[in-house]
């Protein structure tokens, strides 16, 4: 049933966010139609560039605002979206980070020409006179060098400065750094670090009592909100002393976020999405759907793609970045790299090596730098980079064509996300074919894409998920436990000895062309799918047979056990020989895929000294029912939609929400944000009584993709995507690393089936294939003695209804709905269930 009136939803731009600056300005104050030749000259032809100048001076320059807190009250006062987002004036004004100076952060996209933006303010800031010295932070000495590079070369361009109106102010400053003492008329440009030292640095001598009259300008200004070192925490600190009393200050950066919270003085903004539409970057293409399950089979299309940007864009060096999360990951990847590479190149190691290349703090790794500098260069072997977190800024290579965030650290916040992304948005010059920069995210990092596409599509309408009886699949009653009191959860107890293997499910073995999807942020419509022929790895048999037996003999030290006695050699080899030959294969080697089946049906043999155990502090007191009408709405943003977070949705679906559901429904049909939005043409196959089912995880969507499929559809009564939290809660217990400390927790199961025929409820959890992580492992046996129990005490009651459970990964969806439709399920236990069971 349609609600009458809509409810309110977060309906806030990033750009809502940036605080506006008032365009009257008094010209006996200021006249900055009098710099618009200058600043014409110097941008050329960057119009965002000259309306971020503009912006900036209208702030500084006018008379207008005292501080920033002044320019914040007179925006809270006329932005609806800033009341939205902060709540009240007083939370907006604890958000900025120095309240009491002119200061101030402009936001322009990695890439743009932030250094030309930094010229224009400093001359016109000394031209008028306003300050008699310019400070310039940066947080490397990389960009040190830049900036000086290209600040020379623009004050040594006298037809530059004639363009300057005439003033009191200083004309032509001269640049220096801070190893001796700065002037009057001097722009210093300095690198961060430099302030701290005790010697061989005049910041103090040069600036304490002068901050009044010193313009500070901090490049890559996200360093003083979220700092990356102990000594860059101090950035901040210097800016707000009160020995310097800095008035002016101005921060520029293209990722203007502390984690995932937008900047509150930002008062200008070219965001990625701007530069990318106007081409003064490349366009960003992220992964959308990838078949990939090993790291071998993900290299393969890394190097597939990595020739088919050196053919693209010839004649320029193709460069692929990859991103870990400490230096230990990245020498393990560089080994790994280098490995697969020598494949290729059939043994010749030599040449790999010289492809790779690892950059980090490390002391191992400082020769590299200095290769870093012109990696761009044909003579330069490396195409391959592997770096600890992120290339430092100030990078400006301009022929990275892919970037591998290898890690999820790589890629869990929008800061980290626009970083990544910024080593690779300079276009180069020379080609003819448009330049892309192709993003091979992970598909289980759902949130961070989506957060991704939310960043550079600017917008956060959201759709709900709601309960709705407007469908002819009417809702039904879930049964759960009651108790007279709230469960202790997990607690230790000897483990029961693992079931016997009597045989191995074992997959196809054979090289097998594999699709890659890739999608623009800017535009969903573009596609690109990369067609790779991937190659298995293969062991042989005797080789996988030792490794099972190695591991056991471990096991078997470490906890006197006997797994080694009851498989010995012959009985592994027996059971992988048997399992390959079902398949029509020799059994004389193993696949990288089935050996990591192997290896995880064989660990769950494990017998531990302690597991997971159910228990209560009182027996369940009865049974109590709960409606699917009673869930709660789950929303997701229009802007976030992947292929990993989706709605589903069909010609029902905008009568049965609220209207701003539907309004936002059509908004994302209209202008095609969505990446992955998918309208269901037959409503008799949408058996769920809700207006849109929306899934937040890769596994969720494949597996609403088998429940809509109309052989499973006519298995089922209906089914319902729960929400993630607060509908059919189980709290659970597990032990991290088997040491005998008990955690506790609470998970929702994915979906609940009601069988066609039979009142019958089947709850499923859905995970990535191989998660066997000791939290699941606690899911897994909480929730099968949870189910035992309603359904003894349903049969005490005479009850028909009956329930499963079961844990899944996406391998499985096909091997479950078969018997599923047979009606025989009862049996059915998954790969990932089976390597769960410990």
């Amino acid at each position: 049933m349609s609600p009458k009136a809509a409810l309110s939803v977060d309906r806030f731009a990033v750009d809502d966010l940036v605080l506006p600056v008032s365009g009257s300005v008094d010209p006996a104050m200021f006249d900055p139609s009098s710099y618009e030749d200058f600043i014409d000259a110097v941008v050329a032809g960057r119009e965002y560039s000259r309306q971020a100048i503009r912006t900036a001076l209208q702030f500084l320059a006018s008379g207008r605002y005292d501080n920033i807190k002044e320019l914040a009250d007179e925006a809270f006062a006329s932005a609806p979206a800033l009341e939205r987002r902060y709540g009240t004036l007083g939370k907006l004004l604890e958000k900025l980070p120095f309240p009491d100076k002119l200061a101030c952060s402009l936001d322009l996209a990695t890439g743009t020409g932030k250094s030309y933006v930094m010229f224009c303010l400093a001359r016109i800031m000394l031209n008028e006179g306003l300050v008699s010295r310019v400070l310039i932070l940066c947080p490397s000495r990389t960009i040190e060098a830049g900036l000086m590079e290209k600040f020379d070369a623009l004050l040594a361009d006298s037809d530059l400065t004639a363009l300057l109106p005439d003033t009191k102010g200083t004309r032509l400053p001269e640049r220096v750094d801070a190893t001796g003492t700065v002037k009057e008329g001097q722009i210093c440009i300095e690198n961060i670090h430099a302030v701290y030292e005790a010697t061989g640095s005049s910041i103090a001598d040069s600036f304490e009592g002068q901050g009044r009259r010193t313009l500070v300008i901090s490049d890559e200004a996200h360093h003083i909100y979220s700092p990356s070192d102990a000594k860059l925490k101090k950035w901040r600190e210097f800016i707000a002393s009160p020995a310097y009393d800095f008035r002016y200050h101005v921060g520029l950066s293209g990722t203007c976020y502390v984690g995932d919270e937008y900047f509150a003085d930002v008062i200008f903004r070219y965001s990625i999405r701007d530069a990318i539409n106007d081409r003064w970057v490349k366009d960003v293409f992220y992964v959308a759907k990838d078949e990939s399950n090993t790291d071998d089979a993900r290299f393969q299309k890394l190097l597939a793609q990595h020739e088919a940007n050196r053919k693209t864009y010839r004649p320029l060096k193709p460069l692929t970045i990859a991103v870990t999360k400490s230096i230990k990951a990245a020498e393990e990847l560089g080994e790994d790299l280098v490995d697969f590479l020598a494949r290729q190149l059939n043994g010749d190691r030599d040449t790999a090596e010289s492809r790779v290349l690892v950059v980090s703090s490390s002391s191992r790794h400082e020769a590299n730098l200095g290769r870093l500098t012109t990696v761009d260069d044909a003579s330069n072997p490396a195409e391959w980079i592997i770096s600890v977190s992120m290339l430092s800024e100030g990078w400006d290579v301009k022929n990275v064509f892919q970037i591998y965030p290898h890690e999820k650290r790589a890629f869990n916040s929008k800061l980290l996300v626009a970083q990544v992304l910024g080593r690779g948005l300079r276009r180069p010059e020379g080609i003819k074919a448009e330049p892309r920069v192709y993003v091979f995210n992970h598909q289980r990092w759902a949130p961070e894409v989506e957060e991704l596409v939310a960043e550079v599509l600017d917008q956060e309408t959201t759709v709900a998920q709601r309960p709705s009886d407007g469908r002819p699949i009417r809702h039904f009653d879930l049964h759960r436990l009651a108790y007279k009191e709230v469960p202790t959860g997990i607690e230790a107890r000897a483990v029961e000895k693992p079931r016997e293997i009597k045989n191995l499910n074992l997959r196809p073995q054979r090289d097998a062309p594999e699709s890659t999807e890739f999608v623009s942020v800017s535009d969903s419509e573009q596609r690109v799918v990369l067609t790779t022929l991937v190659r298995e790895t293969y062991y042989p048999t005797a080789e996988v047979v030792a490794d099972v037996r190695r591991r056991m003999l471990l096991h078997d030290q470490t906890t006197n056990g006997d797994l080694a006695d009851a498989y010995p050699k012959k009985r592994v080899e027996r059971l992988i020989v048997s399992a390959l030959k079902r398949l029509k294969l020799s059994g004389e080697e193993v696949s990288q895929e089935n050996r990591q089946l192997i290896m995880s049906a064989f660990g769950s043999l494990r017998q531990k000294t302690l597991r997971a155990g159910a228990e209560w502090s009182q027996e369940p007191d009865g049974v109590v029912r709960t409606s699917t009408s009673a869930m709660g709405p789950v929303r997701v943003r229009i802007s976030g939609l992947t292929s990993h977070v989706g709605i589903f949705y069909d010609e029902l679906s905008p009568k049965l929400g609220t209207l701003d559901d539907a309004a936002a429904l059509k908004k994302a049909r209209a202008i095609e944000v969505p990446t992955f939005l998918r309208r269901v043409d037959n409503s008799f196959l949408f058996k769920s009584p809700v207006n849109v089912v929306a899934t937040s995880h890769l596994p969720e969507l494949l597996f609403v993709e088998r429940l809509l499929d109309s052989e499973n559809a006519a298995a089922l009564k209906a089914w319902i995507k729960a929400p993630d939290v607060g509908f059919f809660s189980l709290e659970y217990g597990y032990q991290p690393g088997g040491d005998g400390r008990s955690k506790r927790g609470q998970f929702n199961p994915d979906f609940f089936l009601r069988r066609e025929g039979a009142d019958e409820v089947i709850a499923v959890e859905t995970k990535a294939d191989d998660d066997t992580s000791d939290i699941n492992v606690g899911k897994l046996a909480f929730a099968e003695a949870y189910f035992l129990k309603l359904n003894e005490l349903l049969r005490e009651d005479r009850k028909k209804r009956r329930y499963q459970f079961h844990f899944l990964s996406p391998r499985d969806y096909d091997d479950f709905f078969a018997p599923l439709r047979e009606g025989a399920l009862e049996d059915f236990v998954s790969t990932l269930q089976a390597a769960l069971s410990v």
